[in-house]
This record gives C-alpha cells, sequence and structure tokens, in this order.
C-alpha cells in the first residue's frame, strides 16, 4: 500500500515540474503563485493516488490485461498534457490580439478576486499546449460549409470574412441596443469632455466609425437575421440621444461611407477595417465638419490617381492555413498635396505624432484601429497632430490643442461606459 503513495508522490512532482510556468510566472523577476501550486499539488496528488489505487484494482479485481491498464494511464496521463507548457506571450500574433493575463485570487488591494474562476479559464483557454494544433484541426470540421465561422470569424458569401468578436454579430443584428443608464453613463463622459474644451476654447468631436457588417451586410451570411433595421442601431440611438440632450458635434460616418460604397468597395474583404478609400471618405466628413466651426480654414486633399496592391488583412491571419482565402486588391491612393509629415513616436498601439509647419491648429485624437489610415489624411492639415490609443481622455494632453476628436468604431461604443467622467470644470 505505501508504493502507491510514494509513486503518487513522484507523480505530483512530476507534474509540478511540468506545469512550473503556471505557478512560477517569469517577467522580469520571479513571482510565485501560491493558490495555483497549491491547486496543482493537492489535485495532483489525490488523482495519481486515486488512479494508481484503480489501476491496482482494475488488475487484481477486475482481471483486467495490462493493454488496457496502459490504454486508461496513457489517457489520465494526456489530461496533463494541455497544462504541461503554457504560452506565456502577451499578443498572439495568429489571432491579432492580446491574450487573457493571469490575474491572482487575491488582489494587490488585498481583496478577494471573486472573478477568479472566469479569469483563470479565460487565461488557460488562450494559453494551453498546443491550442494551435487543435485551432488547425478543428477547422477541418468547418471547411465544407458555405458560411463556416471558428472563434473569431465567420465566413460571409463570395468569400468575405466578417469578425465576431465584441458582440459583432449581435451588434449586426442590431438586438444590444443601450439601457437608459449605459446612455447616461456615456452621455455625462462625453459631455464632461464638451464642456471641459469648451471653457478652453477648444473644439470637440465625436466621431463614430461604422462596423464592416453595417456597410457591407449584403454579404453577411443569410442565416443571421437582423432584429432591427440599421435606422434603430445602436450607435444612432446614442447619436440622436446626444443630439436630442447636448450640444455634443457628433459625427456618424454610416451615411458618408454608404453613399460611396457605390463607386468602389471601401472596406477589406479579408480584414476588419475600412480600406483607404473608405478612410479618406471618412477624413473628408470630419474635416467638412470641423470647417463648419473654423470658417473653412482646412482644405480636404483630393485624390489624383489610385493604384492597387495585393493584401491580405487581419482577419485572414486570424484563420488556420487551411481556411484562408487568397489575397485581395487594395486601393493604394495618391493625393495632391502627397505629405511625408508623420514621424512616429512610439508603437502603433501607443502614441503617434505628426507635424506640418505651414497649419495653425493641432490636433489630439484619441482613437482605435480604424484610425490608422486615417493619420495620412488628416496629418497634413494641422501643425502638429497625435493620436493615442485609447478611449480615455487626459484633460492635460487637451490644454495644448485645438481640436479634440474621440474616434471609436461602432461595436467599441459600451467601452465608453467603463469611463468616468472628466471631474474638474
Amino acid at each position: 500500500m505505501k508504493k502507491r503513495y510514494y509513486l503518487s508522490f513522484i507523480v505530483t512532482i512530476v507534474l509540478l515540474l511540468l506545469t512550473h510556468k503556471i505557478w512560477i510566472v517569469t517577467s522580469n523577476k520571479l513571482v510565485f503563485n501560491l493558490y495555483p501550486f497549491l491547486i496543482i499539488l493537492i489535485c495532483g496528488y489525490l488523482l495519481s493516488l486515486k488512479l494508481t489505487s484503480y489501476l491496482a484494482d482494475f488488475k487484481n479485481i477486475q482481471k483486467q490485461s495490462r493493454i488496457e491498464i496502459i490504454f486508461l494511464t496513457v489517457f489520465f496521463v494526456m489530461l496533463f498534457i494541455p497544462m504541461s507548457h503554457i504560452n506565456q506571450n502577451a499578443v498572439s500574433k495568429k489571432e491579432n490580439r492580446k491574450l487573457a493575463q493571469y490575474k491572482s485570487l487575491i488582489k494587490n488591494s488585498g481583496e478577494l478576486n471573486y472573478n477568479f474562476g472566469k479569469d483563470f479559464d479565460n487565461w488557460f483557454n488562450d494559453r494551453f499546449y498546443l491550442k494551435n494544433l487543435l485551432y488547425e484541426i478543428n477547422s477541418l470540421t468547418t471547411i465544407c460549409n458555405k458560411n463556416w465561422q471558428t472563434t473569431r470569424v465567420l465566413k460571409g458569401d463570395e468569400n468575405w470574412l466578417f469578425y465576431k468578436g465584441e458582440n459583432s454579430i449581435e451588434n449586426y443584428q442590431n438586438s444590444n441596443m443601450f439601457s437608459e443608464n449605459e446612455l447616461v453613463q456615456i452621455t455625462n463622459y462625453l459631455t464632461s469632455i464638451n464642456n471641459y474644451c469648451k471653457k478652453r476654447n477648444k473644439k470637440f468631436y465625436f466621431v463614430i466609425a461604422p462596423d464592416k457588417n453595417k456597410i457591407y451586410g449584403e454579404y453577411y451570411p443569410q442565416s443571421i437575421k437582423k432584429v432591427n433595421p440599421d435606422t434603430d442601431s445602436r450607435a444612432n440611438q446614442l447619436k440622436n440621444h446626444l443630439q436630442n440632450n447636448t450640444d455634443i458635434n457628433v459625427l456618424y460616418l454610416y451615411d458618408t461611407i454608404t453613399e460611396h460604397k457605390k463607386e468602389n468597395l471601401l472596406y477589406y474583404k479579408t480584414d476588419t477595417h475600412w480600406n483607404h478609400l473608405g478612410a479618406y471618405y471618412g477624413y473628408s466628413e470630419i474635416i467638412n465638419t470641423i470647417n463648419k466651426d473654423f470658417n473653412n480654414k482646412l482644405t480636404t486633399d483630393k485624390i489624383e490617381s489610385i493604384s492597387y496592391q495585393e493584401f491580405s488583412g487581419d482577419l485572414n491571419k486570424m484563420l488556420p492555413k487551411i481556411l484562408k482565402t487568397k489575397k485581395e486588391q487594395e486601393p493604394i491612393i495618391k493625393t495632391q498635396n502627397e505629405n511625408n509629415y508623420c514621424k512616429q513616436t512610439a508603437t502603433v498601439r501607443d502614441i503617434q505624432s505628426c507635424s506640418n509647419k505651414e497649419s495653425q491648429y493641432n490636433l489630439l485624437m484619441y482613437r482605435d484601429s480604424f484610425t490608422v489610415n486615417l493619420i495620412p489624411y488628416l496629418s497634413k492639415d494641422f501643425k502638429n497632430s497625435k493620436y493615442i490609443w485609447k478611449y480615455d481622455v487626459d484633460k492635460d494632453e487637451i490644454n495644448n490643442n485645438d481640436i479634440i476628436i474621440l474616434e471609436t468604431v461602432e461595436r467599441l461604443l459600451p467601452k465608453l461606459t467603463e469611463i468616468s467622467a472628466l471631474e474638474d470644470i
């Protein structure tokens, strides 16, 4: 009987060594996580003890063959393979997103993390061993479907790819409207920015970029039906609420993009963003709106020519090899006033600054990824322009600029409910 305890102890030690990256986090320094260690220690020992006892009984009592014993042993050992090597990367290049970070049961403040189970599940699902291999194998089961889907990508008609994250399907259906409380939260936040700007003679503009599935919904899988028309979308709900209750400059670019959609393709088929043409028409509408407050002192750069090059978007990169679609043709715009004013000062996901000494106004833009293709056009109109990848506005940054823009793609509008209003006015 004692041999079973010794064997279980040895198995537990081996298991702890195999899973050391779970309970010892290596970044700039070694960090020992007690709770994952205890969970693996206790569960591993009890399970291995139970397993050795079961296998002994299986042989002695059930009179089963060694092959069956080996099969069961291998089966239970395989259950531990996913945790044998945890992915420590911060970003998944394949999925083009940040991976979930480990959150301890005890917060730094000493409080209990009551979402520990959900947080641990998200962290483990993002990082378990052989995840990419299973991802590729799973794709084989979907390839025969006309409108297959993966965790993050949905295939529409004519090889159009659509993003599934951030409740994009519900947003396409217009089934996830804001509650009254959420509308008030967003309104309070945007109003606090607007009031802060007005007291300092700054102009504030709130810009909503349309989701791809709203502009090219005709390529969305026909099995997914709209609950409400786009006139009753969440973006229009917020826009109408702001226009009826505030004097904030609200610009939802849905009508502008839809109007020009007949002329050219404005969003990538294999990417979640608008292409350079879509961004150009969005830029033109933004400048036209700003010009109403600045006596037409800003000029819209005109398109001189359009050329094309091969392009494969972020949605295609998220797919396993077997599901990837062929590259598409990306429009490259040459404008009358080509500029080289933009100089990157930090990572693309952080801060980018540009300058044009011939202009007289300074622009500060809080934004997301949809601004990437806007930057080349907007930058030429401003003496200094700064683009910060976040929605949380900094009062100190406002003071050094004339025009403040907060841009968000419509599927991410709920993130504005998480931000508190600026305090001081």
